[in-house]
């Protein structure tokens, strides 16, 4: 897994294969990546989820997305927790989650959330089918339609929630962790036993 408080926008090696989906020299996503990051997201948003949105915060969600997406371990998510966003009153923090896609993850974390009595202001679930190297780096991403699609189906998740202190960050991002590692082994776990009873009966 991957946890970062505050996004690292350094660029990338010079060495990294040309196939990759690098950053720019400015830390920003290519501006091609970046549009299907924004298209991906605009496309997910619910009744109600886009309203106070403006299309350069969005734009700006789609490079905090894009960054949390560029590269996860096999088998596990990346998770990425921003709190610089707002001003005065109305701080607040990012969480972006890409993850292999699988039931519960919204919930999950929906309701460590009001465990911890944070609001969420805003949910935003795209899925996409992913390409990524052997180190899981990202080299490809494409719109799910429902049609199919190349690499493997990944569920990128982001809330915008309200702000906490550095101990109840800590909390928040540890809980989600342990949370989706319980509900990976969960559906994995129901995958071989469902597959055991077939072959039983």
């Amino acid at each position: 897994g991957r946890i970062i408080f505050e996004m690292d926008a350094s660029p990338m090696s010079d060495n990294s294969p040309e196939n990759r989906a690098l950053p720019t020299a400015n830390g920003d996503l290519p501006a091609d990546l970046a549009q299907i990051f924004t298209d991906l997201l605009q496309d997910a948003a619910l009744p109600g989820e886009g309203d106070g949105l403006s299309r350069d915060a969005l734009q700006d969600v789609a490079q905090f997305m894009g960054k949390a997406a560029q590269q996860r371990g096999a088998d596990a998510p990346a998770i990425v927790l921003d709190f610089g966003h707002g001003e005065g009153r109305d701080r607040r923090m990012w969480l972006a989650v890409v993850n292999d896609d699988m039931p519960f993850l919204v919930d999950t974390i929906s309701q460590i959330a009001a465990a911890q009595n944070l609001i969420i202001h805003r949910l935003l679930h795209p899925l996409a089918y992913v390409e990524r190297d052997s180190a899981g780096h990202l080299l490809s991403i494409a719109a799910d339609k429902g049609t199919g699609g190349q690499g493997q189906r990944e569920s990128l998740i982001f809330m915008e929630l309200e702000r906490v202190d550095a101990r109840a960050r800590r909390q928040f991002s540890d809980a989600v962790q342990v949370a989706l590692g319980d509900v990976r082994a969960a559906v994995f776990d129901w995958k071989a036993m469902r597959a055991e009873m077939l072959s039983d009966a």
